[in-house]
């Protein structure tokens, strides 16, 4: 763990690039987990109105995006049937979503996160640098594993700003 969660730089196990990777995605999960550190469960359930996500469908969609990543990019793969099944309700954010994860608590959540997150240091351990500018085909385009990791960060940033919004909103 680094002296300070605003330095961004080299970590003991992980090649210099794939540091900095983790340092930003790792504050990224600071600031999320910050964010909702204090939330029951229905303030997890609560909605905007019925087509809105509830913070704990985003919490749940942070951590099977981050799966999802590293099936695609460690095991280079897509989704089985199977998983694209079982990750549906978090990735798509809508009505498996809204059916799926409701009445569970912070502690749900938070393992899930974390469970995801201790595979993906682990992971980020076994690659190099190199292995970071992997092309590979992306939305029409191309893209690489560099990218794809990124936006696991962006993704989760966009999200807690969604919970923040939540947030101050719920009914007091």
């Amino acid at each position: 763990m680094p002296e300070s969660p605003y330095l961004v730089g080299d970590l003991p196990g992980y090649t210099p690039a794939v540091a900095r990777l983790v340092s930003i995605i790792n504050y990224a999960r600071l600031t999320t987990v910050m964010t909702v550190a204090d939330l029951k469960t229905d303030a997890l359930d609560f909605r905007l109105d019925e087509r809105a996500n509830s913070i704990g469908m985003l919490l749940a969609h942070i951590a099977y995006c981050e799966f999802a990543t590293q099936i695609e990019t460690f095991e280079r793969r897509h989704l089985t049937p199977e998983e694209a099944y079982r990750f549906k309700p978090a990735l798509d954010l809508g009505d498996l979503g809204r059916a799926e994860f409701v009445g569970k608590d912070l502690g749900f959540y938070l393992d899930l996160l974390n469970g995801a997150r201790r595979k993906t240091l682990d992971l980020f351990k076994t690659v190099d640098d190199a292995w970071l500018e992997t092309r590979v085909p992306l939305w029409g385009s191309v893209g690489n594993f560099h990218f794809m990791w990124f936006h696991v960060g962006e993704d989760e940033i966009h999200h807690r700003g969604q919970m923040a919004l939540i947030r101050r909103r719920l009914p007091k």
